[in-house]
């Protein structure tokens, strides 16, 4: 019975080599090492043999992390070191934590200068769009202003256009009738005891319009047609002179009516008409006869108070004229 407690006391290392460690505290206070100690007291006394159970590699992991999760003993300098790592991981921590704050402001700084300048151009397009749209309405009003304006020109000169044609209108309205009484009245006639001829068509007017408004050197020159029984204004002159009529008298008879222009030392200016009547000397009697029997009606038809007869027309001057007048 004595030799038992001898055999127990020699197999303690085996005992406590094949038990697997027991875990450690999370945090080791100062009595955990003799804590430790009768723990290995007790087993070592009271624990029975139990065979070793196979055992995993311990994972390899960092001291802080070891120590941590209490797989293993830790000694003096180990707490110290702890408490340093632990220290270092609060303070790394906090600088996170502020390098995120600072971060979020630096952010937040941004986000407020964006919106701000969101805003600030949000302004300056409302400006512009309010100029934009002032412009526009300045620019419709003067294009409107220009439509009224062109319409306005273009009714105007409508109207004027209608009341120009009306006026023609009406004066082709008042010639047509003034042709159609010149057709239904009577001919007017030139009668003398042998012939009565009458005016041609028109030559009444162009006599008396002769006389009211012509000036001098106007000039007709008046043919008898006897096959159609009356007299015809064979050609028209303004502005000519005695001498050139004179050149536009040939080997026939004829009547002139021409306008002198008189001008007085005394400033008056008159303008005489004169009834010139050529005869040709060598022309034939009944020739003669024929433009000598009408020159008294012709007189009063034409309100001169006589004619210049004459048959040579070289001798057509202003001389020869101011001579027959007596001026």
């Amino acid at each position: 019975m004595e030799a038992e407690p001898a055999t127990h006391a020699a197999d303690p290392a085996p005992s406590q080599a094949a038990r697997p460690p027991a875990p450690a505290d999370p945090l080791p206070s100062k009595d955990a090492a003799p804590l430790e100690a009768s723990r290995g007291r007790a087993l070592t006394t009271s624990a029975p043999e139990v065979a070793p159970a196979p055992q995993l590699p311990p994972k390899s992991h960092s001291t802080t992390d070891a120590l941590a999760n209490g797989t293993k003993r830790m000694t003096l300098w180990e707490r110290e070191a702890f408490d340093l790592s632990e220290g270092s991981i609060e303070a790394k921590r906090e600088a996170k934590i502020a390098a995120l704050d600072e971060a979020r402001a630096k952010e937040a700084a941004e986000a407020e200068a964006r919106m701000a300048e969101f805003k600030q151009q949000e302004k300056e397009r409302e400006a512009a769009e309010r100029e934009r749209i002032a412009a526009d309405q300045v620019a419709k009003k003067k294009r409107e202003e220009e439509a009224e304006e062109r319409q306005r020109q273009e009714l105007q000169a409508s109207e004027e256009a209608m009341a120009s044609e009306q006026e023609k209108l009406n004066n082709e309205r008042l010639r047509q009738e003034a042709l159609r009484k010149q057709r239904e009245a009577p001919p007017e006639r030139i009668e003398t005891e042998d012939f009565a001829y009458g005016l041609a068509d028109g030559m009444g007017a162009k006599i008396k319009k002769f006389r009211q408004r012509g000036t001098g050197g106007d000039a007709f020159l008046i043919k008898i047609e006897h096959e159609h029984n009356e007299l015809r204004i064979e050609e028209e002159f303004h502005g000519t002179t005695l001498e050139k009529l004179g050149e536009q008298l040939d080997t026939e008879p004829r009547y002139l009516l021409y306008i002198h222009k008189v001008a007085h030392r005394d400033g008056r200016v008159q303008f005489p008409i004169s009834f010139i009547v050529y005869l040709p000397e060598n022309i034939p009697v009944h020739l003669k006869v024929l433009y000598t029997r009408p020159i008294v009606t012709l007189c009063d038809t034409f309100k001169v108070n006589k004619h210049f007869p004459i048959d040579d027309p070289d001798d057509l001057d202003e001389e020869w004229l101011m001579k027959h007048l007596g001026m």
